[in-house]
């Protein structure tokens, strides 16, 4: 009899696979890592609101910072790569998987305009900083009547 796959009549809702599976991760106590439908997952984030810049951190352990893009457009931080799977010894199939491998992607809608001019990257120990300073608003101008 031939396997029959079992999707929910919605097509922006989860399987049933995809919910069976995150619910095993539950039970085993580890951490459901976000996966897009595309097959992309998205890294862990924090994003920090300060005086005078926006500081967004990325878990990526186990990359180099040459493997990740980092881009802005408009509101929006793009940080998207690739991290390649570990090496283990030939032959070898895996018994249990929950670190993410493959293509990545994540998109940060910023809550204030950034100068992208000035904005920096850094990656250390597994942990990729974007700090990005807030463009300066114009105070009150007073307009001239003619």
């Amino acid at each position: 009899m031939a396997k029959i796959p079992v999707r929910d009549a919605r097509p922006d809702e989860p399987s049933l696979e995809e919910r069976m599976g995150e619910m095993w991760r539950r039970m085993m106590g580890g951490p459901v890592l976000p996966v897009s439908r595309e097959g992309l997952w998205h890294p862990a984030v924090d994003i920090y609101d300060c005086d005078d810049r926006i500081v967004v951190q990325l878990d990526l352990p186990g990359m180099e910072g040459r493997d990740v893009s980092v881009s802005l457009r408009e509101q929006h931080l793009l940080v998207e790569g690739s991290r390649p799977p570990s090496e283990v010894a030939e032959g070898a199939e895996p018994y249990y998987r929950e670190r993410a491998v493959g293509d990545f992607h994540r998109i940060i809608h910023l809550p204030v305009d950034v100068d992208a001019d000035a904005t920096g990257a850094r990656y250390e120990d597994g942990v990729l900083t974007v700090t990005m300073p807030k463009k300066k608003r114009e105070g009150v101008r007073k307009i001239v009547i003619t």
